[in-house]
C-alpha cells in the first residue's frame, strides 16, 4: 500500500475493506459498502497515472485483498467513474475494473476473483463500446473464502 508524498488518499480504508472480506461471515452489504469505499479514492490530484497495463497481469494470478486496490488504481488511472454496483471505468472508457459481489464471494470462475478488462468499439454497434473477450484479466483473491450460494 502506497505511503508518503503520492499516496492515494483512501486507498489504505479500501484496502481494509477488501481484507475484511478474507474473513469469516461475509454479507452482501459489506461486498457493497466495499464497493461505495473504493469509490470514494480520490484521483483527482493528478499525482497518480495509469502504471499497470493489462499485459502487466496474469490472467488467474494470484494477490491478496490488500494487494488489489494498488493493482486496480493503477490500472484505471485517474478521474475513473464508480458505475455503480463495484464497476469502475478508466477516464477514457477504455479499462475496467469488476468487483462485484458475485465475484468477490466466488459463485462463478470457480474462485473469488475481481476482474480487468479492456474495452473496444463494438462492430454491432458504432460509437459505444463492449469488452473485449480476449483481454479479460482474472486476479483470484488468496484471502478470501468462497462462500455457499
Amino acid at each position: 500500500m502506497a505511503t508518503g508524498p503520492g499516496a492515494v488518499p483512501g486507498a489504505a480504508k479500501t484496502a481494509g475493506r477488501l481484507s475484511r472480506l478474507g474473513k469469516a461471515g461475509k454479507t452482501a452489504e459489506e461486498a457493497a459498502d466495499l464497493s461505495k469505499a473504493a469509490g470514494k479514492v480520490d484521483l483527482s490530484s493528478g499525482l497518480v497515472r495509469q502504471t499497470v497495463d493489462i499485459d502487466d497481469i496474469v490472467d488467474g494470478q494470484a494477490m491478496t485483498t490488500s494487494e488489489v486496490p494498488d493493482l486496480a488504481l493503477g490500472y484505471l488511472g485517474p478521474g475513473y467513474k464508480d458505475m455503480g454496483n463495484g464497476r469502475y471505468v478508466s477516464a477514457d472508457g477504455l479499462r475496467q475494473f469488476r468487483m462485484g459481489i458475485n465475484d468477490i464471494e466466488g459463485h462463478h470462475w470457480g474462485a473469488p476473483h475481481v476482474n480487468f478488462e479492456v474495452c473496444v468499439e463494438n462492430p454491432r454497434k458504432p460509437g459505444r463500446l463492449t469488452i473485449d473477450e480476449y483481454r479479460v484479466k482474472h486476479v483470484r483473491l488468496t484471502d478470501v473464502a468462497r462462500s455457499k450460494k
